[in-house]
């Protein structure tokens, strides 16, 4: 079993393009990453130990015994980045039960159960940083998109909570809301629609998933050590606009 170390952090979905991305980043500032995807992909299996889990976010004896496998190699961790999701779009008038609840328990169930995970041990160490990634939808009325907004806000009253009940203790808890992003949910959006929503942006472009990555990152800084219960909004001045 390795020492503790104050410079672990967890990507819960690092799977996709925007996990994939903060987790590198936040490897190139020195911190040691632990991945966890839906299921674990072939090309990690050579890897240093303990750094790969499969995980299913609406399994709670999945989270616990990833949680548990981690804090036993590593420690308590410092940081938890939740960036797993799921959309079902759909109009109100025809979206099923069924894909309502997957949406709530991917997007928001599942941050609630992980982020529960990690804040004791953050609270006995006197610090932590959890960042919980949502999205730029919270605030817009997106046909289509009742349970995915729905989600996502939710995770923001959640970070709230949270900040306000950890602080105490030194651990922060803050949300970062993409907007449009060049990743994976765009890929499959009909250019008329991204060419649109391009327009309504400030910026004029799509942003990248390093640019989402950026903002965990600051979270995670000692310069956003007074930061705690707060949304930043990287969408290019989507909502401004």
């Amino acid at each position: 079993m390795s020492s503790p170390q104050a410079d672990t952090v967890a990507v819960i979905g690092a799977g996709g393009e925007i996990g994939a991305a903060i987790a590198t980043m936040l490897e190139s500032v020195g911190l040691r990453v632990v991945r966890t995807y839906r299921t674990l992909p072939a090309a990690v299996m050579n890897d240093e130990p303990g750094l790969h889990y499969a995980l299913d976010v609406t399994d709670p004896d999945s989270i616990k015994r990833v949680n548990q496998a981690i804090e036993k190699r590593f420690g308590a961790l410092f940081g938890m980045i939740y960036v797993a999701g799921s959309t079902r779009d759909r109009p109100i008038a025809l979206l099923e039960h069924a894909d309502w609840k997957q949406v709530i328990e991917v997007n928001l169930t599942g941050a609630f159960a992980c982020l529960q995970a990690v804040t004791r041990p953050m609270m006995v160490s006197g610090a932590g940083r959890i960042v919980l990634v949502g999205s730029v939808s919270a605030h817009i009325g997106t046909p289509g998109q009742a349970a995915y907004a729905a989600s996502k806000a939710g995770l923001e009253a959640l970070a709230r909570v949270a900040a306000t009940e950890l602080g105490r203790y030194g651990v922060t808890c803050n949300v970062v809301a993409p907007g449009a992003i060049d990743s994976g949910l765009f890929h499959a959006v009909a250019e008329q629609t991204v060419t649109k929503i391009v327009q309504r942006t400030a910026l004029r472009r799509l942003g990248t998933p390093q640019e989402v990555a950026g903002a965990v990152r600051f979270l995670l800084s000692a310069e956003a050590a007074y930061i705690t219960g707060q949304t930043i909004v990287v969408d290019g001045g989507l909502r401004a606009s």
